[in-house]
């Protein structure tokens, strides 16, 4: 037969499961959308910045400049973001990578995406870029203009791979997992403290069985029905003795 202690602990584990199974659904969808569009914003903003920054100095030495490498470069180490910019062609011309390092320079970006900025401005996609990238990967790209004509004198591109951000999700995954199990430790805890007296009455009806009426349950001090319930039961074991 089944405690009390197991079935007050069992509902109690439901309720736990249930609850945190709903807020669980809530948070995958809610949650990965967060993490996502928070990456996804740190990546428009990066590319914003470098923007402006490269346009000052398109006046001064182009698109080429070594400072606009020391600028990538060091962005990206900052950000965690690979940033690559090209030329009003899609001519790759300048790269976060350290200097010698680039894979991606003398290399085009597939027309389509360039089209796709020249009509719209900016790019918002998780792709390969063409066989550019090894993977998919989370990919914000915008023009480059001049502030006189604003005619794009180059595009940036900021992209992060997709397990970057999986990570920091799969740590939430995990925190979530960690409380679902301390709150259902801390059920078990609490449902056999509860059932405590209950069990000590049982073991001392027993032994009233057997002729004993010398037992006594503990008393707790607290004034809920377990409380009246423990001294009832010493009184009644007072009188028969």
């Amino acid at each position: 037969m089944k405690s009390i202690y197991f079935k007050n602990f069992l509902a109690t584990a439901i309720m736990v499961l249930v609850s945190f199974l709903m807020i669980g659904v809530a948070f995958v969808f809610i949650g990965q959308g967060y993490i996502i569009k928070s990456h996804r914003d740190n990546m428009e903003s990066n590319a914003r910045v470098i923007s402006r920054l490269t346009t000052s100095l398109v006046y001064e030495e182009g698109l080429t400049d070594l400072r606009l490498r020391i600028l990538l470069n060091g962005t990206s180490l900052i950000s965690g973001n690979h940033i690559f910019i090209t030329n009003d062609e899609g001519l790759i011309i300048s790269c976060s990578d350290e200097l010698g390092r680039c894979q991606h320079l003398g290399r085009s970006v597939d027309a389509s995406y360039i089209n796709t900025l020249e009509q719209q401005g900016s790019l918002d996609i998780v792709t390969d870029l063409g066989g550019l990238f090894s993977s998919q990967r989370y990919v914000f790209a915008m023009a480059m203009t001049v502030a006189d004509s604003g005619a794009p004198v180059g595009y940036i591109f900021v992209s992060t791979d997709r397990s970057t951000i999986m990570g920091a999700w799969s740590a939430f995954i995990w925190v979530f997992f960690a409380v679902t199990l301390a709150v259902l430790f801390l059920a078990l805890v609490v449902s056999k403290k509860m059932a405590e007296p209950l069990d000590e009455m049982t073991a001392a009806a027993r032994r009233f069985a057997h002729g004993d009426f010398s037992v006594r349950v503990r008393e707790d001090k607290g004034t809920d029905e377990l409380a009246a319930l423990t001294s009832s039961f010493n009184n009644m074991a007072d009188s028969l003795e």
